[in-house]
């Protein structure tokens, strides 16, 4: 009885998260931005994707608020630098030595010196994608990190 209620329940909240960062459901959120672009940026937005001369609404609508925000300055002036961070996690087995307090076979308490082992989850951060305005507001360039599989 109780896994069929919250089975339905995890669905529905896994598929309200997912549904909420894509740029189908941006565009649903926005479309005044998104008729404001022609048809093939409409398109490229559609599917996630981001090009040089692209506006700052326009990338909002492929790829997100991002993470973080830059600016630099150079001699030729100011450019505002969009990051999005990705993650992953990794495990190590660690070995712990330490006093531990345990029941003997009498009943009793004792205090023991033993080695145990644990796991230990270790989330990682990185850069996955960076989008370069000038200061007329467009991309000027993006970066993202190439994978070899």
């Amino acid at each position: 009885m109780t896994t069929r209620v919250v089975v339905p329940a995890a669905m529905a909240a896994l598929v309200f998260t997912l549904g909420c960062d894509t740029p189908a459901y941006r565009i649903r959120t926005h479309p005044e931005i998104y008729e404001t672009l022609n048809p093939d940026v409409q398109e490229k937005v559609r599917r996630g994707l981001v090009m040089p001369g692209y506006s700052r609404d326009a990338v909002f609508l492929a790829l997100g608020q991002p993470d973080r925000k830059y600016i630099r300055t150079t001699a030729e002036g100011r450019h505002e630098i969009w990051s999005y961070v990705g993650t992953y996690t990794t495990r190590d087995r660690q070995r712990v030595e330490g006093r531990f307090r345990v029941r003997d076979a009498t009943g009793r308490y004792r205090t023991v010196r033993d080695t145990v082992w644990v796991d230990v989850d270790r989330v990682h951060e990185y850069e996955r994608f960076r989008v370069e305005f000038g200061e007329d507001g467009r991309v000027v360039a993006f970066e993202q990190v190439h994978q070899e599989r």
